[in-house]
C-alpha cells in the first residue's frame, strides 16, 4: 500500500491545483513506474505475492475506499504487465 501512496502524494504534489485529478492518472503513474524499475528490484519481485498476502490476509474494515481502490489499480497495472505483448502496445 506504500507504493500506491507515494504515487498518490506524487501526484498530489504535481497537480496545478494541488489536489489530484481523481484516481485518472494513478494507473498510467503505476505503470510507468512498475516498467522503469529494475527487473531485479524488490517491489518488482515480491509486488505479486504481497498483493495476494493483502488480498488474504488484510481485515475487509481495513480494505474499503481509497486502499481498496488503491490496490484493484496495482493488481489490474501488474495483470496487464504481466500479460502484455507486443500487439497489445499497438494503436
Amino acid at each position: 500500500m506504500e507504493f500506491s501512496k507515494v504515487i498518490a502524494e506524487m501526484l498530489k504534489e504535481t497537480s496545478p491545483k494541488g489536489t489530484p485529478e481523481g484516481m485518472d492518472m494513478f494507473l498510467p503513474c503505476a505503470l510507468l513506474i512498475l516498467v522503469k524499475l529494475p527487473l531485479d528490484s524488490v517491489l518488482v519481485t515480491q509486488l505479486k505475492s504481497n498483493i495476494s498476502y493483502l488480498r488474504l490476509f488484510r481485515h475487509d474494515s481495513r480494505m474499503q475506499g481509497e486502499n481498496e481502490c488503491y490496490l484493484v489499480t496495482i493488481e489490474g497495472a501488474v495483470g496487464f504487465l504481466h500479460d502484455m505483448s507486443a500487439k497489445d502496445l499497438t494503436l
